[in-house]
């Protein structure tokens, strides 16, 4: 093998490539942790309904079956399939390695 492996198949994969790679494998991993959740549809809102905005909620207006507009309630929850779980990894064994910096970056950074 020459470099950075392309795939990391297991946790082993990923401790060899921390002794190896420390930058390259603390770059994937925080690309890992980040991308763990995935967003699901709550419910529609009624008409007059504030919806939740924050960082895990978001209000999307779209079209329904019937062609009248709508207006969605999403949530972003973490997807117990992503690949940072596939490889067995805790949330916590990411973040040591990356650094809470890197695995919870600021605002408007991403």
């Amino acid at each position: 093998m020459r470099g950075f492996p392309r795939y990391l198949n297991t946790k082993e994969d990923v401790r060899i490539c921390l002794q190896l790679y420390p930058e390259e494998t603390k770059q994937y991993l925080a690309a890992l942790y980040q991308n763990r959740f995935v967003v699901k549809e709550l419910k529609v809102l009624v008409d007059n309904e504030a919806g939740l905005v924050d960082d895990l909620h978001e209000v999307v207006s779209r079209e329904s079956p019937d062609g009248t507009l709508e207006r969605v309630q999403f949530q972003k929850v973490e997807d117990p399939n992503a690949r940072i779980f596939q490889l067995r990894l805790t949330k916590t064994e990411v973040e040591v390695p990356v650094g809470q910096e890197q695995a919870h970056p600021p605002e408007g950074t991403k």
